[in-house]
């Protein structure tokens, strides 16, 4: 959902360049080796043919030009690799080559959330850079490409069904469909432990249970006699399990329906439900006295004006 919104950002930049000059296309996809690809943004102006891979990462990015794997950091206990996005963008341009002869072809990678701390590269940027490079990147614009922006859309592929091979194929080579599959199970388990501790109900709604129910069956257990000194024991606060405080807390200085405000850093902002801090934390609900987050390690936390409360 987050990379589907950074491509939407990108592809708002892109579709106000004037369309008398620029020809976009987005979400493409192209056949190349017997398989496919598929290229988040292309753009054509004059002799110069833009190839754009969008990425919405959150956090620190570190990666230099030949690694295979570039890294996104959110603190020192929290850090995961990714594909070298120059090296991905990389088969976009082979794939783009086959069909686009005549046009010079610039890879391009934004991010439109992250912050790069290696040394910058050419053609990575910020998507706040996005229109400037474009504006200002040498392009002779009275060059006739018509030719080639057809034999592009003559090779795309607009099948919905090759698109949605396209990723299956991904999560099979790439061992996705397995942690997508991880990664709901968890979220499931997280939100139903949550539901239960807070009293709310999870059952689903009476017409859409079809099983007949299963009379449950009860064991009665003899309590057993408990003396004082074992009571002082059980209450006595020292005893009590507190939770892990691996991670620091969002900070949030404000509640309300939907949004909260929080100290990202070193700003005061607004977060809105289903958006995530630098932090990594994402806001899962808010209201006028608390609100929840989860963060990308796996754990949960509610914030109050009187009390935080957090599992993994």
């Amino acid at each position: 959902m987050i990379g589907w919104l950074g491509e939407r950002k990108v592809q708002g930049i892109l579709n106000r360049l004037d369309a008398k000059k620029y020809t976009c296309f987005h979400d493409v996809l192209l056949p190349i080796d017997g398989e496919t690809t598929q290229i988040d943004h292309i753009l054509i102006v004059g002799d110069r043919c833009f190839i754009i891979e969008t990425k919405a990462h959150a956090g620190w990015i570190f990666g230099k030009i030949n690694d295979q794997q570039w890294t996104q950091s959110f603190n020192r206990h929290s850090k995961f690799s990714f594909q070298n996005p120059i090296r991905q963008n990389y088969k976009h341009v082979l794939a783009v080559k086959q069909y686009i002869k005549d046009l010079e072809i610039t890879a391009v990678v934004v991010f439109t959330r992250a912050t790069l701390k290696s040394q910058r590269i050419g053609g990575v940027l910020y998507s706040r850079e996005l229109k400037a490079f474009l504006l200002n990147h040498g392009v002779n614009k009275s060059i006739d490409n018509n030719a080639s922006i057809q034999s592009l859309q003559q090779a795309m592929i607009t099948d919905k069904n090759e698109h949605q091979a396209h990723v299956r194929r991904l999560q099979a080579k790439h061992g996705g469909r397995w942690r997508i599959a991880v990664a709901k199970a968890f979220l499931f388990i997280s939100l139903a432990l949550f539901l239960s501790i807070f009293g709310m109900d999870t059952s689903p709604p009476t017409d859409v249970i079809r099983t007949k129910p299963i009379a449950p069956t009860y064991t009665q257990i003899q309590p057993q006699p408990i003396k004082t000194n074992q009571i002082s024991k059980v209450l006595t606060p020292q005893k009590m399990i507190k939770p892990q405080q691996d991670l620091p807390s969002p900070i949030v200085k404000g509640f309300t329906k939907g949004k909260v405000i929080i100290l990202d850093g070193k700003k005061l902002g607004i977060l809105k439900v289903g958006e995530q801090t630098k932090d990594g934390w994402t806001l899962n609900a808010a209201d006028a006295t608390s609100a929840v987050f989860s963060h990308v390690s796996g754990k949960i936390v509610k914030l109050s004006a009187r009390q935080k409360k957090s599992f993994n």
